[in-house]
């Protein structure tokens, strides 16, 4: 249940951005199919609960070897990586999306003729 502060989040995706060279919007939809979290945290706006504990979790699960962990930021317990897992705080997928199958749409009924007004006073 611990997340990462919204300054440890920055400095993350900047270092992580950085190195592989990827979208911030990329890496928000990586990280919680929302491709404005790592916008809004580079621009110090805020974000949910649930979305810092996605993208810490992300992080800390995904973070390349050969990259060296940010300095500024204290890496969490191996405990604290998988509480919110546990706890069912996070969900590790999104729904997926039911699809129906494509199907003709039904054939319209026919249309009722017409009946033309008389008028009561025709001359």
């Amino acid at each position: 249940m611990f997340a990462y502060t919204a300054t440890a989040l920055r400095d993350l995706a900047q270092t992580y951005i950085r190195a592989t060279k990827m979208r911030a919007t990329r890496l928000g939809l990586l990280i919680a199919g929302n491709d404005h979290l790592i916008t809004r945290i580079l621009d110090e706006k805020d974000c949910l609960t649930e979305s810092a504990l996605r993208a810490s979790d992300w992080f800390d699960s995904n973070w390349p070897d050969d990259l060296p962990w940010p300095r500024t930021v204290r890496r969490r317990p191996l405990y604290a990586m998988y509480a919110s897992r546990i706890n069912g705080t996070v969900r590790d997928q999104q729904a997926p999306k039911i699809r129906r199958p494509q199907t003709d749409p039904p054939p319209r009924p026919p249309r009722a003729p017409r009946l033309r007004k008389i008028a009561a006073n025709a001359r």
